[in-house]
């Protein structure tokens, strides 16, 4: 017996020392320092810059699926997705590419259209060069770098992107300011330079960072105004008091107001710009009739205009409650027997929501913007019935869905930092037992956005 237990606590120590030997192999491969000549590439007139640390991304998630989470659906998931892949595209190619390394995206100006490339790091050129000729996409490879790149919009495909690619490669620059040192690096890090928000946007300058800190997912970053913009930049007044999913802006593009003016025109009606827009949202309720069904936002919403507004006078339109289906009935609008209300609460400003009465607040003198509460409103519909069931067989439905159910509360706020500079941070905390590496895994793989 005494044999038993002496050979049992041998093959237990073996078995234990053999996991160890492991997980060691695999650390020294992905702790070792790796090459990451691409950044060297960015063109110095790329409007958007978006760097995947692919190494800090294997080390967190290995850790993540084989230590903390011990995740068996979602370690099926993975093997279901491969062999998926391998179904369709036949044989697995390597393009010879060091995924361990850094991946960088970017989009630039190019002869009056704009073009997007991916640079990354070889680990076999001979490969890369071989199967990517395969593909027919333009690229182009210097040393231990490739470089692959396509047009960002529909439309004719550009000549000559292949020489174009090769071109860039022929212009080594110093190391990219996203180029952190080791210990520093971030897993996403992101640079804009130029209208990459839109024509006359608030910015023009940014550098975002996505981490991971314990059980969150963390957001950082710095946003520098466009002085050129004609828009301006303001803090946050009055909002409803946070609840459920709650955002309160001053950032609304003119462009939101133009969208809903265009709607508006066909009932003789318009709206003056959006200046700011505080809103909690709970859900969605679906109600049914006779000729369809109303989609009903579960929310409480101040619009605060840039000049004077009449809410109820804009409401009282005969066509435009004939086209969305409801009842003007005292302060509120009824779809059959559900109602929002409606309050004018100044004279730029006003309220519709599902509640009658609902608690204001001032705002935060320093936030442009401020986002906080349960992601589990946004996918929360109440009386759906078949169109419930058709947004279920949806892949990105369901991973929304499991995501938001994962999450315990995100928060994001853009605040004011001098005269010119704003000032991001921002947070998406898991429940306990939800790791933020195989959940991202997870919503990634659910929604097919791997394809």
């Amino acid at each position: 017996m005494q044999n038993k237990k002496a050979l049992f606590s041998l093959l237990s120590l073996a078995s234990i020392l053999a996991i160890v030997w492991v997980f060691w192999m695999i650390s020294e491969s992905l702790l070792k320092e790796k090459s990451c000549e691409n950044s060297n590439y960015i063109p110095k007139d790329a409007t958007f810059t978006f760097v995947i640390n692919g190494q800090e991304i294997a080390e967190k998630a290995l850790f993540s699926l084989l230590v903390e989470a011990k995740d068996e659906e979602l370690l099926s998931l993975i093997q279901t997705t491969i062999l998926e892949k391998s179904k369709v595209e036949g044989e697995m190619k390597n393009y010879g590419i060091d995924y361990l390394s850094d991946i960088v995206f970017f989009e630039m100006p190019y002869k009056k259209t704009i073009v997007s490339g991916v640079l990354v790091n070889l680990s076999n050129g001979t490969l890369f060069r071989k199967n990517m000729a395969k593909s027919k996409n333009s690229f182009a490879v210097k040393k231990d770098v490739g470089l692959v790149i396509f047009p960002s919009k529909n439309g004719d495909l550009p000549n000559n992107l292949s020489k174009f690619a090769a071109q860039i490669l022929t212009e080594t620059l110093p190391k990219s300011n996203l180029r952190q040192k080791n210990g520093d690096r971030k897993l996403i890090e992101t640079s804009t330079f130029g209208s990459v928000f839109g024509m006359h946007s608030f910015f023009n300058k940014s550098k975002i960072e996505i981490d991971i800190q314990n059980a969150s997912l963390s957001f950082s970053g710095i946003l520098t105004k466009d002085e050129k913009a004609n828009i301006p930049l303001k803090t946050v007044g009055t909002i409803v008091k946070p609840s459920g999913f709650h955002i309160s802006t001053s950032l609304v593009p003119n462009l939101f107001s133009d969208t809903l003016n265009f709607f508006l025109n066909q009932f003789n009606t318009s709206f003056p710009l959006i200046s700011e827009v505080s809103l909690n949202y709970y859900g969605t309720k679906i109600v049914n009739h006779s000729s369809g069904f109303y989609v009903l936002p579960q929310m409480e919403m101040l619009v605060t205009c840039s000049s004077k507004v009449e809410i109820e006078k804009i409401l009282e339109n005969t066509e435009l409650q004939s086209y969305l289906g409801y009842k003007l009935v005292g302060n509120s609008m009824r779809f059959l027997s559900e109602k929002l209300y409606f309050k004018q609460i100044s004279a730029n400003s006003f309220y519709i929501g599902r509640s009658e009465n609902p608690a204001f607040e001032k705002g935060n003198t320093t936030y442009y913007f401020n986002l906080n509460g349960s992601l589990k409103p946004l996918i929360s519909i109440e009386g759906g019935g078949m169109m419930l069931a058709f947004l279920e067989m949806l892949p990105i439905f369901r991973a929304s869905k499991n995501l938001a159910e994962h999450t315990e509360f995100v928060q994001m706020k853009l605040s004011k930092k001098g005269n010119k500079i704003a000032n991001l941070e921002g947070e998406m905390r898991f429940k306990k037992t939800y790791y933020p590496m195989t959940e991202l895994t997870r919503f990634l793989l659910i929604g097919q956005l791997l394809d």
